[in-house]
């Protein structure tokens, strides 16, 4: 028993099995919330949060104009902070 209490204790905070099941409870509900977005936002927020690009990059990649990138951007800011605020809310 003291083996299995030594090997438990030894385990970082973020690598406990609590720790790891709340990391994957909050995974899911961020692919929920993101996946309720309408498609422009939807590609914004994935774009910017998972692959790292700036806003400019963003609106290359989705062809938009310098009004139409700004507006895009706006609404996706705010969709962000909203994904952002359901979840803190649960």
């Amino acid at each position: 028993m003291e083996d299995v209490a030594d090997e438990y204790l030894s385990i970082p905070a973020a690598e406990t099995p609590s720790a790891l099941t709340e990391r994957s409870q909050i995974a899911e509900l961020v692919r929920e919330e993101i996946a309720k977005l309408p498609h422009d936002l939807k590609t914004v927020v994935l774009l910017f949060v998972y692959d790292n690009l700036s806003y400019a990059e963003i609106a290359v990649i989705m062809g938009c104009t310098q009004s139409r990138r700004n507006a895009t951007l706006s609404c996706a800011e705010t969709a962000h902070k909203e994904v952002g605020r359901d979840l803190l809310s649960r």
